[in-house]
């Protein structure tokens, strides 16, 4: 059922669901970076997926790390929705670091670009920080009760 989700999702382009509202309800803000280079064949499926969460991503900032393909023109079509940063081809873990500055939500994502969440991903990692400490990496879920 997820995978045909996911292949009606991508194969058919449509307006990526408004979650503005649910911001309201005092849940706490959530940001995404994703470093990305060179990635034009993964990257719209990456940021579509994570703005179609069912949880109110505060924000996705992509970190284009000097890409010399049409990455930075794909980060383009998303608007507000999306902030674009542009670096200099400096490495995956400074481009992370030169974008923590812009960061205004109050819990991070760091979200690599050749993955796709499901739309139910930051949801489920979020309720699970409630009762826990998490730390999720790749397939990986580091869980301890406080």
């Amino acid at each position: 059922l997820v995978l045909l989700y996911l292949v009606v999702f991508f194969r058919n382009p449509r307006r990526i669901p408004d979650t503005s509202h649910l911001k309201e309800e005092g849940l706490p803000s959530v940001s995404v970076i994703v470093p990305a280079r060179n990635e034009e064949a993964n990257i719209e499926d990456c940021v579509r997926s994570l703005c179609a969460s069912t949880y109110p991503v505060f924000e996705v900032l992509v970190v284009d790390d000097g890409s010399t393909d049409s990455t930075p023109e794909m980060l383009g079509e998303y608007g507000d929705r999306v902030e674009a940063i542009r670096g200099e081809g400096a490495g995956k873990s400074l481009a992370v670091n030169a974008s923590l500055s812009r960061v205004r939500g109050s819990l991070l994502w760091i979200f690599d670009d050749d993955d796709v969440a499901l739309p139910s991903a930051t949801a489920r990692i979020m309720s699970a920080s409630f009762t826990t400490c998490i730390m999720v990496t790749g397939t990986s879920t580091i869980s301890a009760t406080p």
